[in-house]
């Protein structure tokens, strides 16, 4: 998944997915059994826009938070719920709600 509209940097692709999608695509990915892969594009310098640095560390603040709920875990085997999302670790199971996280703003 790209974190604006293309899969290469474009200094006018100011069309930034948020946090919030990003981390509620995660836990989708993450319930189903698979795995997300981001694009982040740097510029020809090298360089990561300030937009995703800034949408990474809202992503990494959630992280520190649920990481457990998402690092190493599988698909329920239950399948998807109507109510939300759900993984599992050994025989820990990790609920998310729907709607799926919101962030507080700034």
């Amino acid at each position: 998944m790209t974190m604006n509209g293309t899969w290469g940097y474009k200094s006018y692709d100011l069309n930034y997915k948020s946090p919030q999608t990003l981390i509620r695509n995660l836990i989708d990915i993450a319930s189903k059994g698979g795995n997300f892969l981001l694009n982040v594009g740097p510029t020809a310098e090298g360089e990561f826009p300030q937009h995703s640095i800034d949408i990474l560390a809202e992503m990494g603040k959630w992280m520190k938070v649920n990481g457990e709920a998402i690092y190493g875990t599988k698909a329920s085997r239950w399948g998807l719920f109507p109510w939300g999302r759900c993984t599992r670790k050994d025989c820990l199971l990790f609920h998310f709600l729907l709607p799926l996280p919101i962030l507080q703003p700034k």
